[in-house]
């Protein structure tokens, strides 16, 4: 009985307690939701195949730094959250329907085997892509990304995407290629 009345209270307790203030990572998840939507639909859809293929996790960035000299806010917190792999986030609200890769998986063994396992697993994609988190300027009205495509089993090509936010909308306006192989 004793302990049905301290649960009772304890939850009473929470229920009447203040909302805690939002973290870091609950801004950023919903921004990164909305910069991948974007990028999506704007950069890596086709009219000739129904969907975009998206690796099942982020690229790192550890082995190979893209912003050599200065580093802006934005690049600060882009090199900060491409430390480690991630998963890729779920429900990305893109008009564009999403197909995952178990990229772990494609990766390991012969890439030429594996490549020709993705055409026919994916088929019409003859493409697929492993995206980096985005960093985020300070004030979270700017937001860089790099986009890898992978089109071959020895082919690869990355973007460095920059993206612009006001009002909760965003929009890219600038993307170059950084390595082509």
């Amino acid at each position: 009985m004793r302990r049905i009345a301290l649960l009772s209270a304890c939850t009473l307790l929470a229920a009447c307690a203040p909302a805690t203030q939002a973290s870091a990572g609950d801004w950023r998840e919903g921004l990164e939701r909305a910069v991948y939507a974007v990028v999506i639909d704007s950069l890596l859809a086709s009219p000739e195949v129904p969907f975009v293929v998206i690796a099942d996790s982020t690229q790192d960035m550890v082995g190979g730094l893209p912003f050599p000299g200065s580093r802006t806010p934005v690049q600060v917190d882009f090199l900060a959250v491409n430390r480690r792999l991630y998963g890729f986030l779920a429900r990305i609200p893109a008009r564009t329907r999403v197909r995952r890769l178990p990229y772990a998986a494609y990766r390991q063994g012969d890439r030429y085997a594996a490549f020709q396992r993705f055409r026919r697993e994916y088929a019409p994609a003859r493409t697929f892509y492993v995206l980096t988190r985005p960093g985020f300027a300070d004030d979270r009205k700017q937001a860089i990304l790099m986009v890898n495509r992978g089109c071959h089993a020895s082919c690869s090509s990355v973007e460095l995407v920059t993206l612009d936010g006001h009002g909760g909308r965003w929009r890219i306006i600038h993307h170059e290629t950084v390595v082509d192989m």
